[in-house]
């Protein structure tokens, strides 16, 4: 298994949530259930909150767009619900290998996340799936609503949950580990989104840890 890369605020070690983007590349792997499962079990114990990328769904509502010219919202929108579906092939193929995991779904339950992460962590190592559906329209109504644009992917949305509920770890779980932990060149050659570097700075600064990770 691949050594993981870091980067890390001032409050190195607070793990009270840990939020873990799955790549969607990586359901090209009919083992990720069972590699994630043991990846996870090799973590510091914490809460965490699952998102996934949207993968090849998401790669073809890209060309979609491409050849129909979809308006802004509506492609974004399509691209979280490929997320949505491949959270939910997830969350399901770890429930047939006897893994447990919860929902959260419900734009009052992302307000909940948003008060207080405290009540997410009785259990030691809960998984928790995000609805990224019910996120996005509860991040829409916020100050500074993340922009309907391909420059924000499921790292950016992985990166504003961090934000949203204090996450003492945000981890980046990719195909292929990372080039450099500097954000920017990661940016240029598409390792990340554009977006994702101005969302996570700031959260780094006050302590988040980074982490760019491998299944092997």
């Amino acid at each position: 298994m691949a050594e993981p890369s870091s980067l890390t605020g001032s409050r190195a070690g607070r793990k009270i949530v840990r939020v873990i983007k799955v790549g969607g590349s990586l359901f090209a792997d009919p083992q990720l259930p069972r590699k994630f499962s043991a990846w996870l079990g090799e973590q510091e114990s914490a809460c965490n909150l699952v998102l996934t990328g949207g993968g090849r769904l998401a790669d073809e509502i890209r060309e979609l767009d491409k050849r129909f010219t979809l308006p802004p919202e509506t492609s974004h929108m399509l691209a979280i619900r490929a997320m949505q579906t491949l959270a939910e092939t997830l969350r399901e193929a770890l429930a047939s290998a006897g893994g447990t995991s919860t929902w959260l779904t419900g734009e009052s339950k992302i307000q909940q996340l948003a008060e207080s992460n405290n009540r997410l962590t009785d259990a030691p190592q809960a998984i928790v799936f995000v609805d990224p559906i019910a996120l996005m329209q509860w991040d829409a109504r916020s100050d500074a609503p993340l922009p309907a644009s391909w420059d924000v992917t499921s790292d950016t949305i992985a990166a504003r949950v961090a934000n949203t509920a204090k996450a003492g770890e945000l981890v980046l779980l990719k195909s292929a580990p990372p080039p450099t932990t500097e954000l920017s060149p990661l940016a240029t050659s598409g390792y990340i989104d554009p977006c994702f570097q101005d969302e996570v700075s700031a959260w780094v600064s006050c302590g988040g840890k980074l982490t760019f990770a491998t299944l092997g």
